[in-house]
């Protein structure tokens, strides 16, 4: 169930909400990577922490 935007299971525990935010990071992550090849890791860093 997802209330207040945190995913909580049945058991009351946080798991399902980690595995959500993980998995739209690493969904992100890989965007950013296909689509900026060319950059420097500083540079592609700053875009990563500015987008998640």
């Amino acid at each position: 169930e997802k209330d207040l935007g945190i995913t909580i299971g049945n058991k009351l525990h946080f798991s399902d909400h980690i595995n959500n935010i993980t998995n739209k990071a690493s969904r992100t992550l890989n965007a950013i990577k296909r689509k900026f090849r060319h950059l420097d890791n500083n540079t592609f860093l700053t875009l990563y922490k500015a987008k998640i």
